[in-house]
């Protein structure tokens, strides 16, 4: 139990650390939940790769903390505020294609691996 804790809170550490060094523009709001997306995909197809405790540190702290709704949500209320409706459609649109479509690829490459 020690030890999952310990990877939780240091993978939410380090997401952390790489997320607020990314800002908050729609650009690094969509790279960073694309890339985690693919991440946990990954990971979760694949538990025979890492130890547990590793493998939840990545997933649950890791891209917990790496990928951002609430951002992606500040983003599209600032927009929709603006009257930029259309930008905050595709910018919806385009967040969860990428990211349902990476965690998928991550999923389909990790049964590969197993």
């Amino acid at each position: 139990m020690i030890i999952t804790m310990s990877t939780i809170i240091i993978g939410a550490g380090l997401g952390a650390l790489i997320r607020w060094n990314l800002g908050i523009s729609p650009v690094g709001i969509l790279g960073i939940n694309a890339f985690g997306s693919f991440v946990a995909g990954f990971l979760v197809k694949s538990p025979a790769l890492l130890h547990p405790a590793l493998s939840l540190g990545l997933i649950v702290g890791f891209c917990g903390a790496l990928t951002t709704f609430s951002g992606f949500a500040v983003v599209n209320v600032r927009w929709l505020e603006q009257g930029e409706f259309f930008k905050t459609l595709v910018f919806v649109l385009l967040n969860n294609a990428t990211c349902l479509s990476l965690c998928y690829l991550g999923w389909i490459l990790a049964k590969r691996f197993s």
